[in-house]
Order: C-alpha cells, then structure tokens, then sequence
C-alpha cells in the first residue's frame, strides 16, 4: 500500500510533468457515484471541482478546478497549471477541436448551468486558435461588423506557419494572425527574427486587421504547443471603432452602383481601395458622392487620403489644397510602427519643410497613434511631405488624411 510519500512524490512528477512541457491534455468530465450512490461530476466536499478523465496518461478519473460556470458531464474540455509555479490542475478552456472537426458549433447544453458570472476569455469561441497538427493552427470562425456591414470569418483549419519558422541558428520570432476585416481572410504578419532569449515583440496591426493571435516560432521547431500561443482577441470592441468611414468600395464603378441608402446615411463616409480616396455621402436617392479634398486622386496630389512607407522617395507633394478651398484639418496615422532610429517626418508646403507638422509632433514608435491639427490655410497650396526613416530603418507606414471646405 503506498503511503504519504509515495503520493507526494506521484503528485510532484505529475507536476513537474505538466510544468516542465507547459503543456495541455486533453480530457472529458465525468460523473462517478458519491457517497450517496448518486452520480455526479461534482467532486463532494471540494467546491468549483468536477471529476475529468484525462487521456493519454492512465486513463484515470481526476479531481480539476474549474472557473466560472460548471462544465456539464462529457464536456470537453483542456487541463493543465495556469502558471509556471501552480500546483493546482484546473480546467483552461473547452477543447473545441473535439466540436471543430464536426464543423458545428459548441452545443447549446455544454454548460450545466445559466449563472451569470466571471468568464475567462480562453472559454470564448469565436477566434480562438488552437493547435493543429506540426506547424499548423485552427482558427474558430466568427461575425464581426465593418463597413456598416455584417460579415462572417468561417474559419480555417491547418492553416500552415511552417513558412515562418526561423531557419538561422539560436533565433525566433512572433508572428501575429489577424483576419482582413475587408476580405474576410486570415492573414499574418512576420516579426523580426532575435536572438533567443531577448526581448520579443508582437508585430503590430493596422486598423483594418482584426487581431486573432501571436505565435512563437523557434528554429528548428516542428510542431505548435498550446503555450506558443498568445491570445490577441478583442472580442467586445466594434471593429469599426476607429475608423473614419462606413463603407469600402473597390472601384468607382463599385461605388457608383450601390444603392440602398437612407437619409441617416448622408455625411457617412466611403473607402475606395482602388486609389484609397475617401469621399462624403451627400444625398441618398440617388447617391451622389463627394471626394474628401476636393477630388479622388487617392496617392497624388488631388486625393484626400494618401499613405507612405519608410522606403519612399521624398520630399513628395501629397495633398494640393486648391483655389477656393480652405484647409481644415490633417490627421497622420501611424498604421505600421517605424523602427529606425531617429525617425521622423513633416509636412510643409515646400519651402518650409516642418510648417504643418513638425517632427516633434508625431510619435512614429507605435502603430495606432493618431495626430491632428486643425488649420484655416486658403490655397492654392501644396503640401509635401519629408521623412526620414533613421539608421537601421526596415519598418514604418503611416497614413495622411486631409479635409477642405470651400473658402
């Protein structure tokens, strides 16, 4: 018979097991007779624990924590030690590839009971990414708004990274996923390779990219641990939150045939991807549009929107403010942080190089910033833009949107 000892040295390896790998398993709740001969999941005398057998170990049934609602019998579900130095095995999330193979969604009885309460975000379906087999991950579909619209991700399965794993010694990266909010595809975004041990950033994403999840690559890695994974979902924020227009439009013509707009439309706004000009919904029946700026030039000097690189060529004329036009505002995103060193950029009207933003008033570190100024500028008058890209540059986008009224 094995006494205290034997225990504690069977509940340190199990431990160290699940420590060691930072790993899940996987597993199914179960109910076992209680002291009454009633079967239930519920482990008796240990409140917020349920009964799960554990595959791939001895097949034995044992005693989970789990956080907020109670998982119902033959949920399944994912088992392991939430932090490095845990001792307590506890339900992390669903395994939601047991349902993602059936291509349905989670049942509607999967949780025993309806009490409202703290739910971790790991428990969330839509987006979640899990690991599929070697270098490939599954990502759960779902709705989001953008355009004005209700659109569907309906998910990927094996979508392969093996493209992005490190092939030079000691290194490894980020990679994040995201879903093009405009095409409804999953995409990723490379981070810098570095060497092992240093800091790693996550890649930043545009505004039009919904984050899903980061992943760790290493050289010479050959499958995907539940731990390489870095939730990035913002499940609850409006994808359209912090754009500037409700529809996107590939083409003029695009523009031109849509139809169904009501008088609360007047005064939205459109994207057209084409030439990235924006312009102004001016009556509903039928559509008329305005470009933003005074025309749809989209990158040269007649378009209300233009976007620039760390790589291109400069000083350029970006926006040309004509005659009987007043300048009202500027606004500069920074849509792809910049990583040189000493980076900076200006607007002026191409004899002084920093008159409508000076270098000092952009902060080029960090994708997602947006400035504006307001101005009361009569043209005709150019607006060129300078960048420096800084030493070491190999990173840096931003995005240029101006807005005139007639003078």
């Amino acid at each position: 018979m094995a006494d205290i000892r034997d225990l504690r040295a069977i509940k340190e390896k199990q431990s160290q097991q699940y420590v060691k790998h930072r790993e899940t398993r996987k597993g199914i709740v179960v109910k076992v007779a209680g002291a009454n001969g009633r079967a239930t999941q519920d482990v008796e005398g240990r409140p917020d624990y349920v009964w799960v057998r554990i595959y791939g170990q001895d097949g034995g049934v044992h005693q989970v924590f789990y956080r907020g609602a109670k998982p119902a019998a033959g949920a399944a579900v994912e088992v392991g030690y939430r932090h490095e130095n845990s001792q307590i095995l506890e339900i992390l999330s669903y395994d939601a590839s047991a349902y993602l193979g059936a291509g349905e969604p989670l049942p509607g009885d999967l949780l025993a009971e309806t009490t409202v309460g703290w739910v971790e975000q790991t428990y969330l379906v839509p987006l979640k990414t899990l690991p599929n087999t070697g270098l490939r991950v599954d990502v759960w579909p779902a709705m989001f708004n953008f355009g004005g619209q209700q659109k569907l991700f309906a998910g990927q399965t094996g979508f392969d990274l093996s493209a992005y794993v490190p092939t030079t010694a000691n290194r490894e990266r980020q990679i994040a996923l995201y879903v093009d909010a405009a095409t409804g595809l999953l995409g990723v975004v490379a981070g810098n390779e570095v060497v092992t041990g240093q800091s790693l950033a996550i890649p930043r994403l545009t505004r039009d990219r919904i984050p899903v999840a980061a992943v760790k690559l290493r050289v010479g890695q050959t499958g995907i641990a539940a731990t390489d994974i870095t939730d990035l979902r913002s499940l609850f924020e409006p994808v359209m939150a912090a754009m500037p227009f409700t529809w996107v439009f590939a083409s003029a013509a695009e523009r031109a045939a849509a139809s169904g707009f009501t008088a609360a439309d007047v005064n939205r706004m459109a994207l057209q991807t084409d030439d990235y000009s924006m312009w102004v919904l001016t009556a509903a029946g039928p559509a008329s549009w305005q470009a933003v700026g005074g025309g749809g030039g989209g990158a040269g000097a007649a378009g209300g929107v233009f976007t620039a690189t760390y790589a291109d060529s400069n000083p350029e004329t970006v926006f040309s403010v004509v005659a009987g036009e007043v300048l009202n505002t500027v606004d500069v995103a920074v849509t792809e942080a910049w990583n040189g060193a000493g980076a900076a950029v200006t607007l002026g009207d191409g004899v002084t190089a920093d008159l409508f933003f000076g270098a000092a008033e952009t902060e080029l570190a960090a994708a997602g910033i947006v400035f504006t100024k307001n101005f009361h500028v009569a043209g005709p008058v150019d607006i060129v833009l300078t960048i420096t890209p800084g030493a070491g540059a190999g990173a840096g986008e931003l995005m240029l949107q101006f807005t005139t009224t007639a003078g």
